[in-house]
């Protein structure tokens, strides 16, 4: 008898260890790992279509990496080539009950990427970053009784108003 209580203690400790070290990853390691999963996602999405855009066009692998630059904007945003991923965390989670706020990155990014195409990349993580920081600046000049359509300009005003040396301040990125 006392051989199946030690085996079943055995059991049981064996299991409850798994299951710290499950709640332990779930807690702690999936927000360091949400950024990477995401961006895998992401690339197994896009890759069926990057693979029928070399067939059709008759790219080569490498070319396609180089002309692809894809964001994602959300609580985190991620901008990737597919061989580099910038990982932005400015913004304001009000941004996303703002209608226009994505049609204005969408046209900063075209700025950005037009006015240094030999750095597509790196372009496109800067206006991310700008317009996330503008939502910062923008929310952190709204006063009581403020609405949408006040954020939207403090946003708009933020973006006029930005320069380079405030974009370098106030970027919050990292590179994977």
């Amino acid at each position: 008898m006392q051989e199946k209580q030690r085996a079943f203690l055995v059991r049981t400790a064996y299991w409850a260890v798994w299951a710290v070290l499950l709640w332990l990853g779930v807690r702690y390691l999936l927000r360091w790992l949400l950024p990477f999963l995401l961006a895998l996602a992401l690339a197994a999405a896009v890759e069926p279509v990057i693979a029928w855009c070399r067939r059709r066009m008759g790219l080569k692998r490498g070319f396609t990496a180089a002309v692809v630059t894809i964001a994602v904007t959300g609580a985190i945003d991620l901008v990737s080539d597919g061989q580099r991923c910038f990982v932005i965390r400015n913004g304001r989670p009000e941004m996303g009950k703002i209608t226009g706020t994505g049609c204005q990155l969408s046209g900063m990014m075209t700025a950005f990427v037009v006015a240094n195409p030999d750095r597509r990349l790196e372009a496109a993580a800067a206006a991310v970053c700008a317009m996330g920081l503008a939502g910062e600046t923008g929310w952190s000049r709204m006063a009581p009784g403020d609405g949408n359509s006040t954020y939207r300009n403090r946003i708009i005003d933020a973006i006029y108003n930005m320069d380079g040396a405030a974009l370098d301040k106030g970027a919050k990125y990292e590179v994977r």
